[in-house]
């Protein structure tokens, strides 16, 4: 059964529910989250590449191999659909932000038409809608200048397509367009390529193996291109990827935190996020119950669920939770019991308020967050000695503002990964100044001097960014 177009009442509410969202990350800014080391290494590559020179990533310089000529160690699709954007908009912090954001209000409008495609009543459709924009966790994602929104959007559009496949009964134009979908969010982050693999093997399950190698074509021609790209400095290539698989495997205390459901980027901040569990085990426990089966979508969820597990970082729960809350309403329509049903949504209801009382507290704190980093960065560009180098690893990250008002300055960052003792030593040995978040910076960074201490008072606690010089 096709889902017939709603009324245009119904896509002004929608509309008013998304434009809610969109003026919250926006009224966020550069503030919730701060600015965060990773965006200056996203920045940067596509920056080069809007230019006409190489992907590279010249802050990274001397840590990764041949990472001031080309960046291997992220898949490259982000980078070039944000060169694109910067060449339009810029590629400063807000530039970036606006970016994610616009992925996001998509990421909701595809998620109530997925809704509708999986047998959501409107009105549930709606609820899935609104407990995704006000999880703060998928907040996160979409105001920061990462590539999860973008892949969250890729894999959304994708189950939709794929959906409208699999119930029209063989539609090849919406099989090769979910796999072109699922090729580009692969190419965005590979933490989609389970869920692209488990669509690929449940076609190949169902003897529709014309059909997996068909959907499957899109990736295989995007993973050719890129390692074609890769092999022109294949040593480069294979090492820095290396890396970023080496971190993977040294973070099971993160792994038991997102099983946990718990799991938070800033802990001064506070969370609204429902425990990642929390709906499988109502699944698990009402299942005799339910009137309906999803038992594909529930197999593609889980392996998307797992994969966030696997994957260890807070950042993937925003990526997922929009399936999340699609399964939360799923259940929560198709009790049998009414009693039951009736106690599902009035929990639903509670969880609601709670989510909007986190929001405000961190709305709330917003003003003086504001000035203390504005009061921070004024200090970082008035300070800091002229012709200096300055190693930044911390949050909020002055990095892109020191390039843009002290070119004067040696502004490096700090790969995220697990890079030898021989790095640090050579970074210690260049720089003259260290700006560092002892919460989160490796230890072997270290300076004697201490300059210069800020203090930044989230809505649940206050971290510190040390200034240390030789």
């Amino acid at each position: 059964m096709r889902i017939r177009p709603f009324p245009f009442k119904a896509l002004l509410a929608l509309v008013f529910v998304v434009g809610l969202f969109l003026w919250l990350l926006t009224r966020y800014g550069d503030v919730f989250p701060p600015p965060w080391p990773d965006e200056i290494l996203f920045i940067q590559p596509a920056s080069e590449v809007a230019a006409g020179r190489f992907m590279a990533t010249p802050s990274l310089r001397g840590q990764l191999p041949g990472i001031a000529q080309r960046t291997f160690w992220q898949p490259p699709l982000y980078f070039l659909i944000l060169s694109l954007w910067g060449r339009i908009a810029g590629f400063s912090i807000a530039a970036t932000r606006l970016f994610s954001r616009l992925a996001a209000t998509g990421v909701l409008f595809i998620v109530y038409a997925l809704g509708r495609e999986w047998g959501l009543k409107r009105e549930w459709a709606y609820l899935t809608v609104v407990l995704t924009a006000l999880d703060t966790s998928f907040q996160v994602v979409a105001n920061v200048g990462r590539m999860d929104i973008f892949c969250s959007f890729f894999t959304m559009a994708m189950l939709f397509l794929f959906t409208r496949y699999w119930r029209q009964n063989r539609t090849m134009r919406h099989l090769i367009g979910a796999g072109l979908f699922g090729s580009f969010a692969v190419l965005t982050h590979l933490i989609a390529a389970p869920v692209v693999i488990g669509i690929a093997y449940l076609l190949w399950r169902s003897h529709k193996r014309r059909d997996a190698i068909l959907f499957l074509s899109p990736l295989l021609v995007g993973l050719t291109l890129w390692c074609a790209y890769g092999l022109q400095e294949p040593t480069s290539f294979w090492q820095q990827l290396a890396l970023q698989f080496a971190r993977k495997g040294n973070i099971a205390s993160r792994i038991l935190l997102l099983l946990l459901g718990r799991a938070s980027l800033l802990p001064a901040f506070s969370i609204n996020t429902l425990p990642l569990w929390g709906v499988w085990l109502l699944l698990g426990i009402q299942k005799r119950t339910l009137s309906l089966s999803l038992a594909w979508q529930h197999y593609l969820i889980a392996v998307a669920y797992i994969s966030v597990l696997i994957g260890g970082e807070p950042w993937y729960v925003g990526w997922y939770l929009p399936l999340s809350y699609l399964l939360l309403t799923w259940v929560a329509q198709n009790f049998s019991f009414v009693h039951t049903r009736v106690l599902v949504r009035l929990a639903i209801g509670l969880f609601i308020i709670y989510q909007v009382v986190i929001v405000a507290q961190n709305v709330l704190v917003l003003p003086s967050l504001r000035e203390e980093f504005t009061q921070f960065i004024d200090d970082n560009v008035r300070s800091l000695p002229p012709h200096a180098s300055v190693t930044v690893y911390s949050i909020p990250d002055p990095s892109l503002y020191l390039i843009e008002s002290r070119p004067d300055l040696d502004v490096r960052a700090v790969a995220p990964l697990p890079l030898p003792n021989a790095v640090f030593q050579s970074l210690l040995r260049d720089s003259d100044n260290l700006i560092l978040m002892p919460l989160y910076a490796d230890r072997r960074l270290f300076l004697p001097t201490v300059q210069q201490t800020w203090y930044f008072h989230g809505s649940k606690g206050t971290w510190e960014v040390v200034w240390r010089r030789k």
